[in-house]
């Protein structure tokens, strides 16, 4: 009974501490943005995360909705995206290369697309994608 209380204790740590990557914290900016940002009437195709190395372990994203894509082996959002949250970031700080990084971000909208608040919102457009971005801080 011990090892199994431990081994689910073990579970919620490590869920609250970055295995599904601040999850309660991203559903609340999603809620939170998807809520002001997006409407059924919107033009707004496929939606796509921008994730951000920002230096000394620290991260961003951006949500932006766009009604272009392109569609090729890979698609892509246009370059002028109809809504963006370039204003309102969810940042946090984690020591971890950027793989983990993007890993930990896909499973954590997999969850919120199975459980989150506005999923059918997101699900309703043509697609979601996450695209790692490095930039260069000068």
């Amino acid at each position: 009974m011990f090892d199994e209380l431990s081994e689910w204790l073990n579970t919620k740590i490590n869920h609250r501490e970055g295995r599904l990557f601040m999850f309660d914290e991203l559903s609340e900016w999603l809620d939170t943005v998807l809520e002001a940002e997006i409407s059924d009437d919107d033009d707004v195709t496929a939606f796509g995360f921008n994730l951000c190395d920002d230096g000394d372990c620290c991260w961003s994203m951006e949500l932006v909705g766009a009604s272009d894509i392109s569609v090729g082996d890979t698609w892509r959002l246009d370059d002028m995206p109809d809504f963006d949250t370039r204003e309102n970031l969810f940042r946090w700080k984690k020591e971890a290369e950027w793989e983990e990084i993007l890993a930990d971000v896909i499973n954590a909208l997999k969850e919120y697309l199975q459980n989150g608040k506005y999923a059918d919102t997101l699900k309703s457009r043509v697609g979601v994608g996450v695209e790692y971005n490095f930039h260069w801080l000068e």
